[in-house]
């Protein structure tokens, strides 16, 4: 397999998605998106970003950019919700078990890390019927595909690992541990 990655830092522009005070979610996913990139061209990987400033790029679009590269799409964000509820999720497109095996590897990889907990993998169809946008289209053309909520952004212990620079370098190098133990399968 190509060490190529298409990474996708969720929201942009217009779309803060989630909101905690003054922290939005979209600057949280795009710095993880800047930090994934630099540790995995470190690594030899051609990375690509979905967006490369705070803009809003159209979901099939950010999916469709994957197309053409023949590599792995990961799509970051952070999750939203009543607190105590507080973690990482790795979602895949349950039509395509190479996404499946890409969503173990990576959550195997970032169990070892301390600062954020893990909720699991999650099938993508078992919160909407037809599944994430992104990884439903990446499913269709059998490019593995997951998206990460790096944790709950409503939070304030993720929240804060969140924020953290050598958290997010942490986390990073978890994520690509697993891409890399993904690749060693395929």
């Amino acid at each position: 397999m190509n060490k190529i990655v298409v990474c996708d830092p969720g929201h942009g522009g217009s779309d803060p998605g989630a909101v905690a005070g003054n922290v939005k979610e979209k600057d949280i996913n795009f710095q993880y998106a800047l930090t994934l990139k630099y540790l995995l061209e470190k690594e030899g990987f051609k990375v690509f970003l979905t967006r490369y400033a705070d803009t809003y790029i159209p979901l099939a679009q950010r999916a469709y950019m994957a197309l053409g590269k023949k590599g792995i799409f990961i799509s970051l964000h952070c999750n939203s919700g009543p607190n105590p509820a507080r973690g990482y999720e790795v979602w895949y497109h349950d039509d395509n078990p190479t996404s499946k095996i890409l969503a173990i590897a990576i959550n195997n990889a970032m169990q070892q890390q301390k600062f954020i907990p893990t909720r699991g993998i999650k099938r993508d169809t078992d919160r909407y019927k037809s599944g994430f946008c992104v990884l439903r289209i990446c499913s269709h053309h059998n490019i593995p595909a997951v998206l990460i909520e790096l944790g709950f952004i409503t939070d304030p212990a993720d929240r804060a690992a969140l924020l953290m620079r050598d958290i997010r370098i942490a986390i990073c190098q978890k994520i690509i541990e697993g891409i890399k133990s993904f690749m060693e399968v395929k």
